[in-house]
């Protein structure tokens, strides 16, 4: 590629297993017919997901609503295995729990059970990675206690099942 920003380049900076798993999938592409459309589909896909990693607060929020979203993000941030009920989290924000789902709906355009689920499912796509990963191990770090049902929550949200990770990620 020009200027030196090849695949290389790319895995030169911190990325999560799901984003390795997608260039990878690039990478195996360059010898098969339709090869360019999947392609372009997989880096897509990659797109949206850095994309997706971001924080990104919508516009026509005021500073005091995104800090009260940010504060309660943060908490769950901290807390994502194991949550505070809403109520706790509401006290610990200093606000009432309907003011807090409004706020933090409206800044991050997704629930606070959703932004729970989608931080544990990115914590564990990252800790797939590790050589000694196993999805079993992970699903309990990231707060599930039932394996099957993470492998069902982290497939409805990429696409596919922990276990390709793990494997893709050793070969």
């Amino acid at each position: 590629m020009r200027n030196g920003h090849g695949v290389h380049h790319v895995f030169s900076h911190p990325i999560d297993a799901l984003s390795r798993h997608l260039v990878e999938k690039l990478l195996k592409l360059q010898s098969r017919t339709m090869a360019g459309l999947r392609a372009e589909h997989i880096a897509v896909e990659w797109l949206l997901q850095q994309l997706d990693l971001l924080d990104i607060a919508t516009e026509g929020v005021d500073d005091e609503q995104r800090a009260l979203a940010q504060h309660a993000k943060n908490i769950l941030l901290e807390h994502y295995a194991h949550p505070p009920t809403i109520p706790d989290l509401a006290r610990e924000c200093a606000t009432n729990e309907s003011t807090l789902k409004r706020v933090f709906r409206l800044v991050y355009g997704t629930t606070i059970r959703h932004m729970t689920q989608r931080l544990r499912l990115q914590e564990a796509n990252r800790l797939l990675q590790e050589p000694e990963a196993s999805v079993g191990a992970v699903a309990a770090q990231v707060g599930y206690r039932h394996q099957g049902y993470f492998s069902k929550l982290f497939f409805d949200h990429y696409g596919f099942y922990p276990k390709d990770l793990v494997y893709s990620s050793r070969l």
